[in-house]
């Protein structure tokens, strides 16, 4: 126990500081909770979106500092709308962001004047109401859009998706035994 929250004091440390936990803190990977996550189902179609059809937010698009852009060489990019999640990109967007960063994928809010073009209403997003998650591909195709669910949702929805870096399982494992 003791050891477990030394570990998590180092790690709040080091992503307080941006740094990349996972190449500078080697987590012990060991069987964990991960294996009793419930992969979410994705739906087909939200709004304007479709599985299949070329994302909303493509590399390129702005980011915040220091990335100023969405990277065009990560494996897969996972893009979040949801209530006080803010302006972030990888670990700025929390641990669940430190796994993606770890799976060499890419992790990004969808900014507010974009709330249209994936079809929800701003509004309803800062209540509280709706939020959503989509995850494309290295090509930037849709491959899982996920209404109501949110950044707190992401092992989950990675595990549907494990096909996408061959790291899902020791990144996942990594962050759920450690927390």
């Amino acid at each position: 126990m003791k050891s477990n929250i030394i570990k998590l004091l180092i790690i709040v440390l080091l992503t307080s500081f941006g740094l990349n936990l996972v190449l500078l803190y080697k987590l012990e990977v060991r069987a964990s909770p991960a294996k009793d996550i419930i992969p979410v189902k994705s739906v087909t179609s939200f709004g304007p979106l479709k599985l299949g059809a070329i994302s909303p937010v493509l590399p390129g698009h702005p980011t915040i500092t220091p990335y100023k852009h969405v990277p065009d060489n990560a494996k897969f990019y996972v893009y979040v709308m949801q209530k006080d999640f803010g302006i972030c990109a990888y670990a700025y967007c929390g641990m669940n962001g430190v796994i993606v960063e770890c799976m060499d994928g890419w992790l990004s809010n969808i900014w507010e004047q974009d709330a249209d073009m994936v079809g929800l209403d701003y509004n309803e997003v800062k209540q509280g109401k709706t939020s959503l998650v989509l995850v494309a591909n290295k090509d930037s195709r849709l491959i899982g859009i996920y209404p109501n669910h949110d950044v707190r949702d992401l092992p989950a929805i990675l595990r549907t998706h494990r096909n996408l870096s061959d790291t899902t399982d020791e990144c996942l494992y990594a962050h759920m035994s450690n927390f």
